[in-house]
């Protein structure tokens, strides 16, 4: 679709598995080609947790004209205990068409006291995240998380970006929060 919002809403929901494999390998593509900044694909929110997306292609453009997005997937704000132990692992993470995600993966959770944390990131392959005016990520670990594990991840373009302003591209972005183990991340992997 073409959600101004998020696709696919997990709002407080629990124990949700979204498993793309098939017999023929990953077949189920999850797809949102809206570019603001207020969209995503799949949004984690309100203590979303023990979720997992997995062997999915999951496409988005969130962001792609603005100097901010939310990212193809986004944790979101807690309301209580926080999005814990939701796992992103085996999908492909990329672009809906030519319009470029700001970054693959964000997270922000705004609520005082409360962190997303015991996130597992792993196995993905991300790519296509570039802004030509802004600061883009792979992986954008905001405000209000820790104890995340990120591993096994590659991250990288499949084409040559060229910046129109200044700004920093990432891989693997962490400002907040304590306790992250990243390991075995490669980061310029070429498809």
């Amino acid at each position: 679709g073409a959600i101004v919002g998020h696709l696919i809403d997990l709002n407080g929901a629990d124990n949700v598995t979204i498993d793309g494999l098939n017999t023929g390998g990953n077949s189920l593509t999850i797809s949102n080609t809206d570019t603001s900044s207020s969209a995503s694909t799949i949004r984690f929110t309100a203590d979303a947790s023990n979720n997992t997306v997995t062997n999915c292609t999951v496409l988005g453009s969130t962001g792609s004209s603005l100097s901010s997005g939310f990212g193809v997937i986004y944790f979101g704000s807690a309301t209580v205990t926080g999005n814990d132990n939701n796992t992103i692992s085996n999908n492909n993470i990329t672009a809906a068409g030519a319009n470029l995600p700001i970054s693959g993966i964000f997270s922000q959770n705004l609520t005082a006291a409360t962190n997303n944390s015991g996130i597992i990131i792993s196995g993905n392959n991300i790519s296509d995240y570039f802004n030509t005016n802004s600061s883009s990520s792979g992986i954008n670990v905001n405000s209000g998380n820790s104890a995340w594990t990120i591993s096994n991840n590659k991250l990288f373009q499949t084409a040559t970006r060229t910046y129109l302003a200044a700004a920093t591209h990432n891989g693997i972005s962490i400002t907040s929060g304590s306790g992250y183990a990243i390991t075995g991340n490669t980061i310029g992997y070429a498809n």
